[in-house]
């Protein structure tokens, strides 16, 4: 898979990610909406703080688990799985190596 644009930084696409978790929040239209996404940060946390932001097998795989949700379950959802989709295939240059 060739890709021709190029990497964004770490740090870029988490706040681009924090972002737009917070928009999906202001307009979340049930609880559901509201648990997928802090099930999201949550996972966020622990990919920072058990794994110092490196992405292993298991955390992956939850990863899509949550991207499934989010496509399921929010309005308008596709800024920010295009946005966990260059998480989840590990197209971005690591440039922080825990959150600020």
């Amino acid at each position: 898979m060739e890709y021709s644009q190029p990497k964004l930084n770490l740090s870029i696409l988490l706040s681009a990610v924090a972002r737009e978790v917070r928009q999906q929040l202001s307009r979340a239209t049930d609880e559901t909406a509201e648990i997928v996404l802090y099930g999201l940060v949550y996972w966020f946390r622990i990919w920072d703080h058990e794994y110092n932001l490196r992405p292993t097998k298991y955390l992956l795989m939850w990863l899509d688990f949550l991207i499934k949700d989010i496509e399921s379950n929010l309005l308008d959802s596709k800024p920010l799985v295009y946005l966990l989709n260059q998480i989840r295939t590990g197209y971005y240059q690591p440039d922080i190596e825990h959150f600020n």
